[in-house]
């Protein structure tokens, strides 16, 4: 009787210590730390650093990794894109929301938009973010991957290199939050490439997530139809066969800090000759090839190979 009476006053301990908080579930609390990051939020060379952008973060928890709960905006520089960003969470495993100020179409003024950016982050592990086209593709896939019972690092990992086969791109250039724009490594280059090939699809087509631009499945990494990438494909051609991306280099490298960014043509012309159909080479020089009546986006139905680009 006597061990039945201690089992008795620790089952009500529990449930008076449960009911102490309120305004919560019975025995629910979520704890909070402090957390902070930095790093650059780049959309793209025509359209970033805009006024008015702004940053927060929000928490994703597991079983399901849905956002439980956001931090505060803060200001993006409106010259060089940077961010500093501080708050209470109750983890580490964080998405980095990006909201910029209306964008008005350059090519077409009567055009206005919101273009949104964001990443996924363990800031238990790295604090450093940066925030682009390429981390906006593999956020939600990293989050799919974790539902699954990968760990961050793994469901980053996997996230990156389905967008990396998705987009041919090399395989070994899987850390997306740490590539600039205006930097001057391999990453660095492939995320100016392919900014500058999303920025104009963004452009053309008036759209307002990365996810809608190029209709890529976050469960899987694969583009949902194969038109998708033969668009991102032929507006690269468009731009290496127009003069070789020149006219893009001398509008960069007149932004970029240091005068110079990296040789984001090469990955434009990987990009450009990754669509399925022959590489443009001196060998087949003059050659054309139709695209086809089912391709819709009419301004590239037809291509001809010139000066190694078609």
């Amino acid at each position: 009787m006597g061990y039945m009476k201690k089992i008795l006053y620790v089952l009500m301990a529990v449930a008076l210590v449960g009911c102490t908080d309120s305004g919560t579930q019975p025995g629910f609390k979520r704890t909070t730390y402090e957390y902070g990051a930095s790093g650059f939020v780049q959309h793209g060379f025509l359209s970033a650093p805009m006024s008015g952008t702004k940053v927060q973060m929000g928490n994703r928890e597991a079983p399901d990794y849905w956002i439980v709960d956001w931090s505060e905006y803060v200001p993006v520089d409106s010259v060089t894109g940077a961010y500093k960003i501080d708050t209470k969470l109750s983890s580490g495993l964080v998405e980095f929301s990006v909201s910029a100020s209306d964008f008005v179409n350059p090519y077409d003024h009567n055009v206005v938009y919101n273009m949104e950016l964001t990443a996924a982050a363990d800031l238990e592990k790295d604090s450093v973010v940066n925030v682009n086209y390429l981390t906006s593709l593999a956020a939600e896939m990293t989050w799919s991957y974790m539902e699954r019972g990968a760990e961050f690092e793994e469901a980053r990992n996997k996230a990156n290199s389905a967008i990396l086969a998705a987009l041919h791109m090399p395989k070994e250039l899987v850390n997306f939050d740490k590539y600039s724009l205006y930097g001057e490594g391999e990453g660095d280059a492939m995320l100016a490439a392919l900014s500058i090939v999303i920025e104009r699809y963004y452009l053309d087509y008036s759209m307002t997530t990365a996810w809608e631009t190029l209709e890529i499945n976050p469960e899987t990494g694969k583009f949902v139809s194969p038109e998708a990438f033969r668009r991102l494909a032929a507006f690269a051609n468009g731009i290496i066969s127009d003069d070789g991306g020149k006219a893009y280099r001398e509008a960069i490298e007149a932004k970029a800090p240091k005068g110079k960014v990296g040789h984001f043509e090469k990955y434009l012309t990987m990009l450009a000759v990754s669509d399925g159909g022959p590489e443009c080479t001196k060998s087949n020089e003059g050659e054309m090839r139709d695209l086809g009546e089912n391709y819709t986006f009419s301004a590239f139905k037809v291509q001809v190979c010139s000066d190694s680009a078609w």
